[in-house]
């Protein structure tokens, strides 16, 4: 073997090192049983902490989200001590995945499952003229019907469309071990997008509810959050992957 490829090689050696010795569990990455292994035991340590920190009641909103719901909800369990499941008139498998969901996640998550029936106006440019025409459909209303549900310390807006980053949940109690208000965070969008930071978390003593704004439902906080509790409450590495519009082949514009 030249030297030119001798380098090379040990080139990408050093690089998969690095990039292995950056993911949980460093070099035990490299064998599939042994990753395995961290991921049980990420879970059990996940589970374990949960039962010392505040809990949260993660809150879905679906309508029609059989394709992606059990996955979601698998992602997101380790850290909830409760998830609400509010099914909006679906016409697919919704609500039968979620009654599946609750007893295959019996003892590690309490799901509770609710329905709504009212037609919803639909977020975008055209909102308050839907609005106006079906005051019945207010998303506002919607959301606090929904989030009126949860029980435990912290409420986290959950949606099905969203798969997330389980080892990056840990970030997220570190916050509630810190007993920050409000935790902020972000999301990578499928095809490339990055999305905004938005208050996600939030302890259900603040009271904040949702009001409808322009174009969509709006959270809004009747106690006021001070900075140094923004800056506190910040994850910046990605929390989920929004994954919805890979559905969108075949559909057209």
């Amino acid at each position: 073997m030249g030297l030119k490829k001798q380098v090379s090689k040990l080139l990408y050696l050093i690089i998969d090192l690095f990039y292995s010795s950056r993911l949980i569990g460093g070099s035990n990455y490299s064998t599939r049983d042994g990753h395995d292994k961290i991921v049980y035991n990420f879970y059990k340590k996940c589970l374990e902490d949960r039962e010392t920190l505040p809990s949260i009641s993660a809150v879905y909103r679906v309508r029609n989200g059989a394709e992606t719901l059990s996955a979601s909800v698998h992602s997101i369990s380790a850290l909830c001590k409760e998830i609400i499941i509010v099914d909006n008139g679906s016409t697919d498998d919704t609500l039968k995945i979620a009654h599946r969901l609750k007893r295959r996640l019996n003892g590690i998550v309490d799901i509770k499952i609710y329905s709504y029936d009212n037609v919803l106006a639909k977020a975008g440019e055209m909102y308050q003229v839907e609005l106006h025409d079906n005051p019945a459909g207010s998303l506002a209303d919607f959301y606090n019907f929904c989030f009126a549900k949860a029980t435990s310390d912290y409420v986290m807006k959950a949606d099905a469309h969203l798969l997330y980053v389980t080892m990056n949940l840990a970030k997220i109690q570190a916050l509630l071990q810190k007993r920050v208000p409000v935790i902020r965070f972000r999301g990578e969008e499928l095809f490339g997008r990055s999305l905004h930071f938005e208050p996600y978390v939030y302890q259900r003593k603040l009271k904040a509810t949702y009001k409808d704004g322009e174009f969509f439902e709006v959270l809004d906080f009747p106690m006021k959050v001070g900075l140094v509790d923004v800056l506190r409450g910040v994850v910046f590495k990605p929390i989920f992957i929004h994954y919805k519009r890979i559905f969108f082949i075949g559909e057209g514009v």
